[in-house]
């Protein structure tokens, strides 16, 4: 029988490396430590405490029952509150067979109790407390197993404190790039927006000037032309329609803010000046 239980308790331990393993890839979680904890100690309840660096206290981190599981919880220790926090500082596990019943106080039905410390190397990760309602519950737990069994459950924390700190690293990179990108595009549109302008601004002194020569030309034009020839008055009229369409298309150039591509016969693109419906009503009056 001895030998029986002395390769199940190795079994399980060995499925406790199985999860240490599965831990460092992000998997599971307590729950599943919690489920092999309790084929190896025979708990109703159990209390993971964790030992906060930043204070110097234990903290409940999790628990299975309805109440967290610690004794003599009156009691201040240097790590916190009761005999869990005295567990933390000695370092070693303590077993309780048959705990006195205590009426009045609801912690006090438990007659069986373990305290384990939960040490990686020489940092102390927290304590893992077991109750049980019946005495004598924990009587097969060997002593040997508990002193193998609270390094795994401290690198098993430990390596999913590891992951939980990557996968939130991972997402402020994640966040950050996303900012990075949304300036970057910012940055691309600042410029598109500043080629153009200076674009713009060259073919409005380039343009303009000529288009004001042009104009004026055809006014003299007129003038001479007087009544008589009426074909050659129309020619004057549609150069005059045309140097004012030229002027309102560079004025809608100079004011365009995001520029957009729109497709043009032949597979080609070309800056859209239909920003708005004002825009596109004053562009429809732009035809001769």
């Amino acid at each position: 029988m001895a030998e029986r239980e002395e390769r199940e308790s190795l079994e399980l331990l060995r499925e406790m490396s199985g999860l240490l393993q599965e831990s460092l890839a992000g998997a599971g979680g307590l729950q599943p430590l919690f489920a092999l904890l309790r084929r190896l100690v025979p708990y109703e309840h159990a209390t993971l405490y964790r030992h906060d660096t930043q204070n110097g206290r234990l903290v409940c981190r999790d628990r299975v029952g309805d109440r967290e599981i610690n004794l003599i919880d009156v009691v201040r220790f240097d790590l916190g509150f009761g005999l869990s926090a005295w567990i933390a500082k000695q370092r070693r596990p303590i077993v309780i067979p048959n705990l006195r019943r205590r009426t009045g106080l609801p912690h006090h039905d438990l007659r069986s109790y373990i305290g384990l410390p939960l040490v990686a190397g020489d940092e102390l990760v927290g304590v893992l407390n077991f109750g049980h309602g019946m005495p004598d519950a924990f009587a097969q737990v060997d002593a040997d197993l508990l002193h193998i069994l609270g390094p795994q459950v401290a690198l098993l924390l430990k390596n999913l404190d590891l992951v939980a700190a990557l996968q939130h690293s991972n997402q402020e990179l994640a966040e950050r790039n996303a900012r990075l990108r949304e300036m970057q595009d910012r940055l691309v549109e600042s410029e598109r927006v500043k080629a153009i302008a200076q674009v713009v601004a060259a073919m409005n002194h380039e343009i303009n000037n000529p288009l004001t020569i042009i104009s004026g030309q055809a006014e003299l034009l007129d003038l001479r032309l007087g009544d008589g020839d009426m074909v050659a008055r129309e020619k004057l009229d549609i150069i005059q329609q045309q140097v004012r369409r030229l002027g309102r298309v560079l004025s809608l150039l100079s004011q365009v803010r995001h520029p957009v591509a729109q497709a043009y016969p032949g597979g080609e693109q070309m800056l859209s000046l239909l920003e708005s419906a004002a825009q596109s009503r004053e562009l429809d009056t732009l035809a001769p």
